[in-house]
């Protein structure tokens, strides 16, 4: 089972909570991150009922070090970036960041 951090609340994420939490296999715990977390709410009321852990968080993910903080605590085994297009390059930066510092910090991290 593995910690899911989706990024961005739109109609994909939507679709790929609703399939996570139908095949518990794939997640335990998924968090959903967007700079409006009222949305990310939202999803998750309509996923309250399918039994996997769903937590939400506002993030912005050009803000590296508030973003590395919510990372640190979730310590997520997998980031699925669904933010829009101008806000990607920040991501994966952010991503990269994450794995070099868990793994800094004896996390283990593939």
């Amino acid at each position: 089972m593995k910690r899911v951090l989706i990024l961005g609340c739109n109609e994909t994420a939507k679709r790929l909570l609703i399939v996570l939490c139908k095949n518990k296999q794939y997640a335990s715990d998924i968090c959903l991150a967007s700079r409006n977390k009222e949305d990310c709410d939202e999803l998750k009321n309509l996923a309250a009922s399918l039994g996997v852990r769903v937590t939400t968080s506002a993030i912005d993910v050009s803000n590296v070090e508030r973003a590395m903080m919510m990372i640190k605590i979730l310590a997520p085994d997998l980031v699925v970036n669904l933010l829009p297009a101008e806000l990607t390059l920040d991501a994966m930066n952010l991503a990269v960041k994450a794995k070099e510092t868990l793994a800094g910090e004896g996390i283990d991290v593939r």
